[in-house]
């Protein structure tokens, strides 16, 4: 495990009242309270947690000292494939160790529930458990550990979890608040979470996302007013109406060109809230990525089924038709399921004569060509 020689540490003492730890945040965020500094592998004190079963690399370690020096928030951006989950192990595992947090909350898709509980177990000795639903209610691990959980149940019952459960909350895949500013109506998790930031219930707060921005400046004015108010500051690019006619070259609506001459002042407030690795920076050996593209001309039940499904999506806002077609570029299964969850929520209303995907349809639908439904094939 490479480790700087520049990382610096020292325990920080703990509060045993809800009134010594404000006064002790407060001198944190006035830098009157000196951070955890690292200086060497002897001042981990988690070591012994993941010493045996982990070598993290260096920008993973580079991190956690991240993450210690900006305490209470900070959002890492790192690429995909660099592994954000075991920096965040790395981050719990070493606060849990200094007496800093005991129950963390991680919030996550619901693929990833088992990856997370997973990782912290075999390579942290994090004991986590998934509780989905109203199980979030009065999930609460008996040690220090992790409850892991979606981002539809947070939204359903953060509101009744104790406000002294948690002393961390992670949030992965955080880019699914990106639309919290900057469109007509932002959606109900986003407004949730910025609410229980807002009234400081986590001491610590992570977030991890690989695409912090898809196509507006909305998308990191949005993520940064979370950090701001998780810090209890204003949010730095001011309020939308300011943040349009200082950043915003194109705009409000567009908001995709960012004004030249506030380019560095943009960055700065970015980068003082988040933190990105490039896959270059990491100096990590990848694999030559080989792609190669065949193109074949589809059966007559595939083209029986991109036309049965090109007419109805265009009644269909724009999400759902992206949601729908990448569906169907993976299999006739997996249309087949997306139509009928849309369906149960609503979504498709009962005017649009869906056609549902049967067994007959080809099921490897890795075949179509591309310029039919933008496949590639590697």
């Amino acid at each position: 495990m490479a480790i700087a020689s520049e990382f610096q540490s020292r325990i920080l003492r703990r509060h045993k009242t809800a009134e010594e730890y404000r006064v002790y945040r407060a001198g944190l965020e006035w830098d009157l309270t000196d951070p955890i500094v690292i200086d060497g592998p002897d001042d981990f004190k988690s070591t012994q947690r993941w010493r045996d079963r982990l070598s993290p690399y260096h920008h993973q370690v580079t991190n956690l000292i991240t993450f210690c020096r900006r305490l209470p928030v900070t959002l890492l951006a790192d690429d995909v494939g660099l592994g954000k989950t075991v920096s965040a192990g790395l981050i719990a595992s070493e606060l849990i160790a200094r007496a800093r947090v005991c129950r963390i909350l991680i919030v996550c898709p619901k693929l990833l529930g088992p990856q997370w509980m997973d990782e912290l177990q075999s390579k942290f000795d994090v004991p986590a458990q998934i509780a989905i639903g109203r199980e979030l209610k009065t999930a609460n691990p008996p040690d220090c550990g992790a409850v892991i959980t979606t981002y539809n149940s947070a939204r359903l019952y953060l509101d009744e979890i104790p406000e002294d459960r948690f002393q961390m909350l992670i949030l992965d895949e955080a880019h699914k608040f990106r639309n919290l500013h900057g469109v007509e109506k932002a959606p109900e998790v986003a407004k949730r979470f910025r609410k229980a930031l807002e009234a400081r219930r986590f001491r610590f707060v992570l977030m991890l996302t690989a695409t912090p921005i898809q196509n507006r400046l909305w998308d990191l004015y949005s993520l940064v007013d979370l950090l701001a108010v998780a810090r209890g500051h204003q949010n730095p690019f001011g309020s939308p109406g300011m943040f349009t006619r200082r950043f915003i070259a194109d705009g409000r609506d567009e908001a995709r060109k960012l004004k030249t001459e506030n380019q560095e002042e943009f960055r700065s407030i970015v980068y003082g809230y988040m933190s990105r690795v490039r896959r270059g920076d990491a100096k990590l050996q990848f694999p030559d990525r080989l792609v190669q593209m065949h193109r074949v001309d589809p059966s007559s039940a595939e083209l029986a089924l991109i036309e049965a499904v090109a007419k109805p999506i265009q009644l269909l806002n724009r999400l759902a038709q992206i949601t729908i077609l990448q569906a169907l570029t993976s299999s006739p299964d997996a249309l087949n399921a997306q139509l009928s969850n849309m369906a149960r929520k609503g979504i498709l209303a009962s005017r649009h004569r869906w056609v549902y995907v049967s067994r007959g349809f080809a099921t490897v639908w890795a075949n179509v060509a591309p310029r039919y439904c933008g496949l590639l094939v590697y």
